[in-house]
C-alpha cells in the first residue's frame, strides 16, 4: 500500500523564514525528545477556547514528538500537565494558511468539531492560538492510522472489514444528518482506539452542504465520478468513498488504484472498469455495485430509504446496529503499544522538518483568527 495524499484546488504553503514559537516543539519531536513552550517565547498569547470545562493555554503542555504533517501543520503529542491527559496537538502556521488561501477552512474545521459529537468521531477537547500558530487539542487515539492496520494486515476477512464498515456507516449517517459532508475518507483519515474501534478525524475537508458543492478536494482514490467531472455533489460521495474503502480492506487496494492521478480519474469515470477479485463473496460485490454506482441519484445510501438501504443490506446481515454503536462487539484487532510507548503505533516522522511559518503576521491578518 501507498499513503494517499488529498488534493484541492487550493494552493499549497510554500517555504518560508523559520519563527520561534512552534520551531521549538517540531526541532524537539524530530530529534526524539520533548520540550516545553514557555509563555515567554510566545509574545501576547492569545485567550483559548473549549469543548469542556478545561481551558488549554500552550504553556501548560510538554509536546512529544510528531505523529501526523500536513501542507500546513504537524500534529504533536501533547502532555497536559493541570489534567494529566495525552492529547493529539494539530499545530497550524497563521502565515502558511493565510498564503494558502486555507483561513476559512481552519475556522470551518474549527466550528464543525465543536458542533459534533459522537462515539466514531475524533473529539476536539478545545483550542488556543500564539502569535505564529494555531492549535487543535484533539482526543488521542492511540492505535495509530487505519492506514497501517491494513499495511500490516495486507487485506481483512470480510467479517472484519464488515466491523470497521459499521462503525464508518454511523459516523457518516451522523454527520449527514447535520448536512455536513466528510469528503475525504480514506485509510489515512481513519483511527483505531485502544478499544479497537475507530474514530474518523481531518475534518479539513468536510463541510456544510444544504444542496450541493462544486469545489473539487478529496484524495483521487476514493474521489466520485461526479466530483471528478465537477458536475456537482452531496453526501453520496461519502457513500462511494466507503465503497472504495470496504474494497481496499478486502482486497489490499482501492478499486479504481493505479498510481497516477489522471489514470485513476479515468477509471472512476469508467463505469466498465469496476471488476472484483474471485475472493469477493456475492454479497459484498452486490454491496458495492451499489455504492460504487455511478449516477449518484440511484447510490446505496441515497436512493429509496437512503442510509437505512446500507444498514439492511444481506452483507451487513445479522448486525445489531445498536450493538456497534454501543461497542458490544469483540473488535478483531486490539492495538498494543510497543516497549510501553503510546505512539508506537504512529510512523515515525523524526526526519520531518520543523514546521515553518512563511512570514510575520500584521495586526490587521492576526485579527482574522480571532475567538479561535
Amino acid at each position: 500500500m501507498t499513503q494517499k495524499t488529498s488534493v484541492s484546488y487550493i494552493p499549497a504553503s510554500s517555504h518560508g523564514v523559520l519563527l520561534s514559537d512552534t520551531h521549538a516543539a517540531a526541532a524537539a519531536a524530530a530529534g526524539g525528545t520533548t520540550t516545553v513552550l514557555r509563555q515567554s517565547a510566545l509574545p501576547q498569547q492569545q485567550a483559548s477556547t473549549s469543548t469542556s470545562d478545561q481551558l488549554y493555554r500552550i504553556e501548560d503542555f510538554t509536546f512529544g514528538r510528531v505523529v501526523g504533517a500536513g501542507s500546513f501543520g504537524r500534529v504533536y503529542i501533547g502532555k497536559h500537565h493541570p489534567s494529566g491527559q495525552t492529547l493529539a496537538i494539530k499545530c497550524m502556521s497563521k502565515s502558511a494558511c493565510i498564503q494558502g488561501g486555507q483561513v476559512k477552512h481552519l475556522l470551518d474545521e474549527r466550528k464543525l468539531l465543536v458542533q459534533m459529537q459522537h462515539p466514531f468521531l475524533v473529539r476536539l477537547k478545545g483550542t488556543f492560538q500564539s502569535q505564529e500558530a494555531v492549535f487543535l487539542a484533539m482526543e488521542f487515539v492511540a492505535g495509530g492510522e487505519f492506514f497501517t492496520l491494513l499495511r500490516d494486515k495486507g487485506r481483512l476477512r470480510e467479517e472484519h472489514a464488515r466491523f470497521y464498515a459499521a462503525q464508518i456507516v454511523l459516523a457518516l449517517d451522523y454527520m449527514h444528518s447535520k448536512h455536513i459532508l466528510y469528503r475525504d475518507l480514506k485509510p489515512e483519515n481513519v483511527l483505531v482506539a485502544a478499544d479497537g474501534y475507530i474514530r474518523l478525524t481531518d475534518m479539513g475537508f468536510a463541510k456544510v452542504v444544504p444542496v450541493k458543492t462544486y469545489t473539487m478536494c478529496g484524495t483521487p482514490d476514493y474521489m466520485a465520478p461526479e466530483v471528478v467531472l465537477n458536475r456537482g455533489h452531496n453526501r453520496a460521495v461519502d457513500w462511494w468513498s466507503l465503497g472504495c474503502l470496504i474494497y481496499e480492506m478486502m482486497f489490499g487496494y482501492p478499486p479504481f488504484f493505479t498510481g497516477k492521478a489522471n489514470e485513476t480519474y479515468r477509471k472512476i469515470i469508467d463505469p466498465a472498469s469496476l471488476a472484483f477479485p474471485e475472493n469477493f463473496s456475492s454479497l459484498a460485490c452486490d454491496l458495492l455495485r451499489g455504492l460504487l454506482q455511478h449516477d449518484p441519484s440511484l447510490r446505496l445510501g441515497i436512493k429509496g430509504k437512503g442510509v437505512a438501504e446500507i444498514k439492511e443490506h444481506p452483507w451487513f446481515g445479522g448486525l445489531d446496529w445498536s450493538y456497534v454503536l454501543s461497542k458490544m462487539y469483540k473488535p478483531p484487532h486490539l492495538p498494543a503499544p510497543k516497549g510501553g510507548d503510546e505512539t508506537s503505533n504512529f510512523d515515525d516522522f523524526s526526519t520531518l522538518a520543523p514546521l515553518r511559518h512563511p512570514f510575520v503576521l500584521t495586526s490587521e491578518q492576526q485579527s482574522q483568527f480571532i475567538g479561535f
